[in-house]
């Protein structure tokens, strides 16, 4: 049952005009009417008469000053003692959703723009903050739009060029170390090992390289204009974006053993990874090395796909929820690739990655080669809240078959092998340590 929306308050809270008292004096008032230079008063009489009517003015004057007085007092006293103090007694031990229904009560009250308020920006600005109270970092509330996005990650649909970049050693320039296959970067002719020095006719610099990478994508027909250097050669591209599924596999023979790289588990990458692994046993490889570094995780029903794929019969791993309930993350039938594996692994390897390390561990066929792993054992469910918004709750712990635990952990490989300082893994296989190390201890 989803839970009862809050109810909107829907009283006015109305503040009366303040009266604004302005005194002035005339010139007609200020000069007496009964002046020495009018002949028709004697001097006597006029002094008894301003003093008859001086008292009757003075005992009017005080009794009117001390009523105005006494209300001035009693105005201060309300508006020290109650104004600043009038909600008090109601925030005193009131529950989030009455401190919530008095903020809004306040703000129509006293805030100066509170008829142009954007009521959809503040409950997604309140859902949002009430998810970020959890002090989980996993865990986040999404707007229309971003739970649109989400859904389009994990479809692993991509809108832009189709490249992937990285800092180039010369910092002027944006090193193009991998093209989409059937991407429009492709169609134009642009090559890994491209230099990117203008985009949109503005250089690029060390100060400006994230927000010149971020002009390259853009939405499906619109084109940017690239300046690219290769070899001695620079070359001027207009290049039209466009909407395409993004690669999450890439696979390449290294020597005898098929090197298979997974960047991501999206909804694209089991079918990606199951076509790369039936291309390099028909090439007649010896070993698989599977390439997880970098990988953040994704899917967990992709990686446990990928893994039944690999192993034979038995369970692949479990999830623990909040009540302790145990939940089994998938099963692998009894086929399975007969070959020695690696896995390869970095500080940045995290989540269904790392699960899928760990299951492969155990599976006792495979060697874990690199850095510890990140250390995110922890899993997320995206629940959608009925109006084009979705909150994603961390709701359950997972481990290998094992009951390897490594949230907060990270995993330790079984052989340690890191880049050298500066280098990236974007290098030769022969510049890769890591993918040496691997290949070293599978005996190739």
């Amino acid at each position: 049952m989803e839970p009862s929306k809050p109810e909107e308050i829907r009283e006015e809270v109305r503040e009366e005009p303040r009266e604004e008292v302005c005194e002035e004096q005339s010139a007609a008032a200020a000069k007496p009417a009964h002046s020495e230079d009018n002949p028709l008063f004697s001097h006597h009489y006029i002094a008894r008469m301003v003093e008859r009517k001086h008292k009757r003015r003075v005992y009017s004057m005080v009794g009117t000053l001390i009523k105005v007085v006494a209300l001035l007092l009693v105005g201060a006293l309300i508006a020290l003692l109650i104004v600043p103090n009038a909600w008090t007694p109601r925030l005193s031990g009131m529950s989030s959703t009455d401190k919530i229904d008095l903020l809004q009560e306040m703000i129509r009250a006293y805030y100066i723009a509170g008829n142009d308020i954007d009521r959809e920006a503040m409950g997604d600005a309140l859902a949002a903050a009430y998810v970020y109270g959890l002090g989980d970092p996993y865990s986040a509330y999404f707007t229309k739009e971003q739970l649109q996005q989400v859904l389009s990650d994990n479809r692993g649909d991509f809108s832009g060029i189709g490249v992937s970049v990285t800092y180039a050693p010369d910092p002027e320039s944006v090193f193009v170390y991998r093209v989409y296959k059937d991407s429009p970067a492709a169609a134009v002719g642009i090559l890994p090992g491209d230099r990117i020095t203008a985009i949109d006719g503005i250089e690029v610099t060390v100060a400006n390289y994230n927000e010149r990478v971020s002009a390259i994508q853009g939405q499906a027909g619109t084109q940017v204009a690239l300046r690219i250097v290769r070899g001695d050669s620079t070359l001027n591209m207009s290049v039209t974006r466009a909407a395409f599924v993004i690669e999450s596999v890439f696979s390449r023979v290294v020597g005898n053993v098929g090197v298979i790289e997974v960047t991501e588990f999206n909804q694209a990458t089991d079918d990606q990874f199951r076509e790369a692994v039936r291309s390099l046993q028909q090439q007649g490889v010896a070993a698989l090395i599977v390439d997880m570094r970098g990988n953040h995780g994704g899917l967990m029903d992709i990686a446990t796909n990928m893994l039944d794929l690999l192993l034979p019969y038995g369970e692949l791993g479990y999830a623990v929820y909040s009540d302790n309930k145990r939940e089994s993350l998938g099963t692998s039938d009894s086929s399975a690739v007969d070959l020695p594996f690696a896995v390869l692994v970095d500080k940045d390897t995290a989540s269904a990655a790392e699960f899928f390390t760990a299951v492969m561990r155990d599976s006792g066929n495979a060697v874990i080669v690199g850095e510890t792993t990140y250390g995110k054992g922890i899993m997320q469910t995206t629940y959608p809240l009925g109006d084009g918004t979705a909150v994603r709750l961390t709701v359950a712990k997972f481990y290998s078959m094992s009951g390897t635990e490594f949230h907060e952990i990270g995993l330790k490989p079984d052989v340690e092998a890191t880049l050298p300082d500066g280098v990236n893994r974007r290098v030769t296989p022969d510049e890769d340590t890591v993918l040496q190390a691997a290949l070293a201890a599978l005996g190739k």
